[in-house]
């Protein structure tokens, strides 16, 4: 499965997610964006610092290294660490080893409260 595009949501409880917004692949698979959904913008938070409760995409950091995946603000801190890519490259084993499989299956494996989904999109919240 490729995923160039998920959607986070927040379970602060998990009776009633919240959509917070569309992850991107972007920067030729190098980086992930975030775009907060409408809903979000009205009812939500700034996940951090920044990324402020603006209706934009935020890009990742323009200049990556030839080799460097980041991701936006908060979004960059849940990504696995290097023995988290590990498990993920034994146990999983995705096909493509982008920056958004590793959040894919961290997001959906901590305790956190949030998730992302690859095709769980807001009209489709009673899925969860």
């Amino acid at each position: 499965m490729r995923l160039d595009d998920l959607y986070l949501w927040y379970l602060d409880d998990p009776a009633k997610a919240r959509y917070v917004g569309a992850l991107k692949l972007v920067s030729a698979g190098k980086g992930v964006s975030l775009h907060y959904s409408k809903e979000w913008l009205t009812n939500g938070f700034a996940l951090s610092e920044d990324l402020p409760l603006v209706n934009t995409e935020f890009l990742p950091p323009a200049r990556l290294a030839t080799d460097a995946q980041r991701a936006v603000g908060a979004v960059d801190d849940a990504r696995p660490d290097r023995w988290g890519e590990k498990v993920i490259r034994f146990v999983d084993k995705p096909k493509r080893l982008s920056l958004m499989e590793y959040l894919y299956h961290a997001l959906n494996r901590r305790s956190n409260s949030a998730r992302s989904w690859p095709k769980l999109k807001p009209q489709n919240r009673s899925a969860l």
